[in-house]
């Protein structure tokens, strides 16, 4: 069935479902195949959760998998579309309609990096629409964007739960690992460098903060300057100053993210890991007891972490939320050290399911070395954290959690 030909077919009150029964997966291009692979957790989530999941692959020849969507769709099971990064969330009917405005079936698009670097105002041209948030500090930005931003949910990724994880005496042979790659700071650098003063000072201000403390909102800061100090246009009023504070967040991110994994670098490398990454060449030869490894695909990478004895794990400026790496590390039952989030604390660290140091301190390798001394500490970690996952985390808790943002919103599943 073509595209064209829904165009008729939704103009009419042709489609009579049997019962709403199937989630639309989205896929789409993914480096190293690591969004991919979150979308085909979540889909077994939804799986246990008792739906159908059609899974919508925009990778896929267009034709024949724009005729197996369009079978689902006119057959009235489809209950929701479900979209990570934007994937197929364009699509235009040849009449000048996007498809999931005209199907009338809720589009949930899952963000999850900060909104400034994603398509989430497209969430908002849906007319039923809701952006899934990974962090949920990313809410405060899409309020200050006014009517015109999606209603918002916060969801998290899950962990997938071993079924039998390696035992803690078994990983000896494996040495720690980290997958961490770095990024180029002179560029960032220099597009700092061009912005007005005043802006620049503001920018400095909030990647130095960020680089102290893991709980540190930056866009919540830039937007109080925006607002406050600086007397700049409100954002929800101009077009041209919400693009000029997007460009701006996403470079005080950019830059907040590659200073605070360059100032941990000297450390990293000279620590008994294996580190998986790229950008790692230009400091190659000041590795003494670090070994450079090749990135890996994301499930020769999975198992990577699921045999180390430890995962270090250096953050990105998240706050309310978990890499999904340190999320499969722990359904893996590896011990897993970490700089502090307040989301990592709350949920794993205060159960002893998972070790932290503060953002930027300087004894990571006194803190590696002792924890790596006690065998009885790293068995009891990697326990509680396969407990932590199976009991809060796992992709079924997401699923259901998105189940209930619907039906939350109004947009339950119908009744059969």
């Amino acid at each position: 069935m073509r595209l064209d030909l829904l165009c008729v077919m939704f103009a009419t009150p042709q489609v009579h479902g049997r019962g709403r029964d199937t989630a639309i997966v989205i896929k789409g291009e993914s480096r190293y195949g690591v969004l991919r692979r979150l979308l085909d957790d979540l889909a077994e989530g939804l799986r246990a959760c008792g739906l159908r999941v059609f899974i919508f692959d925009t990778t896929a020849p267009e034709a024949a998998e724009h005729a197996r969507l369009s079978a689902l769709l006119l057959s009235g099971r489809a209950a929701f579309a479900v979209s990570l990064a934007g994937w197929g969330s364009l699509i235009m009917l040849p009449d000048g309609r996007r498809l999931w405005n005209a199907v009338d079936i809720p589009f949930l698009g899952w963000i999850g990096d900060p909104p400034y670097f994603s398509t989430n105002l497209q969430v908002s041209e849906f007319t039923r629409g809701v952006a899934l948030l990974h962090d949920e500090t990313y809410g405060s930005l899409l309020e200050a964007l006014g009517p015109s931003a999606a209603p918002w949910a916060w969801l998290p990724v899950g962990g997938e739960l071993a079924s039998r994880p390696v035992p803690a005496d078994a990983r000896g042979a494996e040495r720690p690992v980290v997958s961490m790659s770095l990024a180029p700071l002179a560029p960032l650098e220099a597009q700092l460098a061009e912005l007005p003063t005043a802006r620049r000072r503001v920018v400095e201000d909030v990647v130095d903060a960020a680089a102290r403390d893991g709980g540190f909102v930056l866009h919540d800061a830039l937007l109080q300057a925006w607002n406050g100090p600086l007397g700049e246009p409100s954002i929800a009023e101009s077009a041209d100053a919400r693009l000029t504070l997007t460009r701006i967040m996403r470079l005080t991110y950019s830059l907040a993210h590659a200073r605070r994994r360059w100032a941990m670098v000297p450390q990293l490398l000279a620590l008994p890991v294996d580190i998986h990454g790229e950008g790692w060449d230009a400091v190659a030869a000041d590795a003494t007891r670090a070994r450079l490894c090749p990135v890996l695909p994301i499930e020769r990478m999975r198992e990577r972490i699921a045999r180390a004895p430890l995962l270090l794990n250096v953050n990105p400026p998240i706050v309310r939320t978990a890499h999904d790496r340190v999320l499969q590390a722990l359904g893996a039952a590896t011990p897993v050290l970490s700089d502090s989030t307040p989301y990592l604390e709350s949920e794993f660290a205060a159960a002893g399911a998972l070790a932290t140091f503060p953002v930027g301190a300087d004894d990571l390798g006194d803190r590696f070395a002792t924890l790596l001394a006690d065998p009885a500490r790293l068995a009891e970690m990697g326990a509680r954290a396969h407990a932590a996952i199976a009991d809060r985390h796992t992709w079924r808790h997401r699923a259901a959690e998105l189940l209930r943002i619907l039906a939350a919103s109004g947009r339950a599943l119908a009744a059969a």
